[in-house]
């Protein structure tokens, strides 16, 4: 729809998937198993599409909020950390988005990462760079 003639702003977000209900899968789900119900979650692999897909969906939009939520889901993926191939694109995305973002904002998406990770680190920092930024204004 995008780029349509005609299309309005207000149009497009009405089309615009939800973050949450994107990433609801990475949750998994209860089944009935031969012990009772057992919670069931989609394979790493699967975990990671949702997440890029979600990831997708953040940058194509450009809302801020979408970005703190998908911050959220980080954790459901894996929280091991070092998963290069979805922090790099999420780091990239926040980097564009640096201007827009507070150092609070900064500061919530590192503590919403995996505890000790690269991806966690990276975000302190630009959180420290911001604060100084701040502060020297």
């Amino acid at each position: 729809m995008r780029g349509k003639p005609g299309v309005t702003e207000q149009q497009l977000l009405e089309f615009k998937p939800n973050i949450s209900l994107v990433c609801e899968p990475l949750f998994g789900r209860r089944v009935k198993g031969s012990l009772g119900m057992v919670s069931v979650r989609p394979s790493l692999t699967r975990r990671v599409k949702i997440y890029l897909e979600a990831l997708d969906i953040v940058r194509e939009f450009n809302q801020l909020d979408d970005l703190m939520r998908l911050g959220v889901f980080r954790r459901e993926v894996t929280s091991i950390a070092g998963l290069k191939e979805i922090d790099q694109p999420f780091y990239s995305l926040v980097e564009r988005e640096f201007h827009r973002l507070s150092a609070c904002q900064l500061k919530k998406l590192a503590e919403r990462m995996p505890l000790g990770s690269a991806i966690q680190q990276a975000l302190y920092r630009l959180e420290e760079s911001k604060t100084l930024l701040l502060a020297a204004e």
